[in-house]
């Protein structure tokens, strides 16, 4: 879908931008400006004229590749390398793994667009960037060129992943949910949790409805998941032009297609997976950045806020809201253990630590949590 700035008519201003920026000169005379908007043409209408106009196509040619870049920055991957893309899904551990990924592949081959906007980047951004992190959904994925673009994901269990979301939007300070725009943090603030997923139903359901099924099997809104969407974004996932049954099709198929599958809840397991994926060197520190209370005790722009109590109505809420999510959840972790099986079977020495370790692990936070009351959340990240 297009954003809506594409699909209003044509006004003067725009045929005047327009010129400037793509011919480089102003509009010859009033003339010009009524031909090239007549009632209802369309903004990117507009655009392909200019674009394919004899004019433009002549002032191309005259142009090196090299005028358009500066001499600073990082040539042009080739469409041969190597491109890694992190789908990163809020509130599910990705600034961690987002840091791990920065540290080894060098800062300055990471696309500066961490929203769901990479419509918006150059052909020459995108040439030169080998990570692609960000809150993407397939679509904007899709954009990213080159003939090697292998795809990873940290998915964590959907329940917990609201909850943490809830009590992440809540500590944020009203002077900066002002500044910024930030709809949901208001209401997360204002209501309970029932009422709040409510409200972000209609303010943006891609945040809190089935977020693993809209981000890999439709799409999401382009602006930060924290504020409203734009009105043209699908809410009920009816929206998407296709039956339920489709849409958890197309999602399971780009879940499997992906390099390595990451779960949160085995956090250090999945970061050495990608990190061999990728031939990456393995990170010495596997510490969860963006944790609840390392938000709240080091971000000014947080304060904290009180437990919060999740009654049932709550926890019938939720399950609605996460249906199909948890049956991707199931699916991730599925991917996530074969291709750790895999890799251990390539290496005979590491299967039976590796597992066994894994397995360790499992057991104790199962007992962690079987200790914990089932109507108190403590979220970590």
């Amino acid at each position: 879908m297009l954003p809506a700035a594409n699909l209003r008519d044509v006004c003067f201003d725009d045929v005047v931008h327009a010129y400037r920026w793509i011919l480089g000169r102003e509009p010859e005379d009033v003339e010009a400006l009524v031909k090239q908007a007549p009632q209802g043409r369309e903004v990117r209408t507009l655009r392909s004229i200019l674009l394919s106009s004899p004019e433009f196509r002549s002032k191309l040619l005259d142009i090196e590749i090299d005028d358009f870049c500066s001499r600073s920055e990082p040539g042009f991957l080739p469409e041969t390398a190597t491109r890694l893309v992190f789908v990163h899904i809020p509130r599910s551990g990705g600034t961690s793994l987002h840091h791990i990924l920065a540290q080894g592949l060098g800062s300055d081959r990471i696309c500066g667009a961490r929203h769901n906007s990479l419509w918006l980047c150059s052909g020459a951004d995108l040439a030169r960037a080998r990570l692609f992190s960000g809150h993407y959904d397939r679509n904007c994925v899709a954009l990213i060129p080159g003939r090697e673009v292998k795809v990873v994901t940290m998915l964590r269990n959907p329940r917990r992943r609201l909850l943490s979301l809830y009590d992440y939007l809540r500590a944020h300070r009203p002077k900066v949910i002002k500044a910024n725009d930030l709809m949901l943090a208001e209401v997360a603030r204002k209501y309970g949790l029932s009422d709040f997923l409510d409200a972000a139903m209609e303010i943006n359901p891609a945040a809190v409805d089935n977020t693993y099924l809209r981000a890999f099997g439709g799409r999401l809104p382009f602006r930060r998941w924290e504020q409203a969407a734009e009105p043209n974004a699908p809410k009920t996932l009816t929206d998407f032009g296709c039956s339920e049954a489709e849409l958890f099709d197309r999602a399971a198929e780009f879940l499997r297609t992906m390099a390595v599958v990451g779960i949160l809840e085995q956090f250090e397991y999945s970061a050495r997976a990608i990190s061999r994926a990728f031939e990456l060197e393995e990170p010495k520190d596997f510490t969860a950045l963006q944790s609840f209370e390392d938000i709240v005790e080091n971000h000014e722009d947080f304060e904290p806020v009180q437990p919060y109590a999740v009654s049932r109505a709550d926890e019938l809420r939720i399950d609605e809201l996460t249906s199909y999510d948890m049956d991707l959840y199931t699916l991730g972790k599925n991917c996530l253990a074969e291709a750790v099986g895999s890799h251990a079977s390539r290496s005979p020495n590491l299967r039976g630590s590796t597992i066994d370790g894994a397995k360790r692990r499992t057991e104790r936070r199962d007992r962690k949590a079987a200790a914990v009351s089932p109507n108190r959340h403590s979220p970590r990240v």
